[in-house]
């Protein structure tokens, strides 16, 4: 299939599809011999695991990982559990960072708004938040 119809039938874009194809996610499409990419319809499977992947904040180097080199299989389960229990884990470790930098910054502006009207900052260096 053309590029056009694997794109409508993935529901992507074929800008991405052939950006997927460049990074090495999909393997490279097969030529008519007018040039026009023709892809296999295993790629319409594929493409939403890669849309999915994407949408749960995989990067397309951990994507890559997720996907067999065998194009018509997809990831087993054991694979896609592991990668979701290490994303999860990153997800919860951003969080803790997050919570940690709302504190301070909650901490900062409780301060300055402690501080008199119309008074100038002053030297926050010795100031801990």
């Amino acid at each position: 299939m053309k590029i056009g119809e694997l794109s409508e039938r993935s529901g992507l874009p074929a800008s991405r599809i052939r950006f997927y194809e460049a990074n090495g996610l999909l393997p490279e499409a097969a030529r008519a011999p007018n040039g026009y990419r023709d892809y296999d319809a295993s790629m319409i499977g594929r493409l939403r695991i890669i849309d999915l992947a994407k949408s749960l904040g995989f990067s397309l180097e951990e994507i890559a990982n997720l996907l067999p080199a065998q194009v018509d299989l997809k990831p087993s389960c054991e694979t896609v559990s592991s990668a979701l229990t290490r994303k999860l884990a990153a997800i919860e470790t951003h969080m803790d960072k997050l919570r940690e930098t709302r504190a301070r910054i909650e901490a900062a502006l409780h301060f300055m708004q402690s501080q008199p009207d119309g008074a100038e900052p002053r030297d926050m260096s010795d100031v801990r938040f």
